[in-house]
């Protein structure tokens, strides 16, 4: 029993062994001298795809809301424009939460000027 136990145990350590003794690497490189040197060719470095069109320079101008406020239309000419501008805060001081925010309102309809103001809540 003692030689078989012997025997189990060499050969599972020749099987976890197999192909690596003395821990030496299993793909060595060419110990001797090369028939000829590898050269190979520089690759350059990778460019993206270019796609076949340019990208949209635009040249329409923002729109201001001064500008939609003072605008007056000219004869013949029908002019409609609005601007919204929100804003909201938040605030928690000492577990006290403050909430508000404004909105402020233009509408131009044909040079008859309309402006709103809402405000609410406390500003911080």
């Amino acid at each position: 029993m003692a030689f078989t136990t012997l025997l189990v145990t060499v050969s599972m350590v020749a099987i976890a062994n197999a192909g690596w003794p003395h821990n030496d690497n299993p793909f060595p490189g060419f110990a001797g001298p090369m028939p000829f040197v590898f050269a190979y060719p520089k690759i350059p470095p990778h460019n993206p795809y270019q796609f076949g069109y340019s990208s949209f320079r635009h040249s329409i101008p923002f729109v201001d809301p001064k500008k939609i406020e003072s605008y007056v239309p000219g004869p013949g000419e029908t002019y409609k424009g609005s601007s919204i501008r929100s804003s909201a805060f938040s605030t928690n001081y000492n577990g006290k939460v403050n909430q508000g925010g404004s909105l402020h309102m233009i509408d131009n309809d044909n040079g008859r000027v309309k402006q709103q103001h809402h405000t609410f809540g406390t500003p911080p």
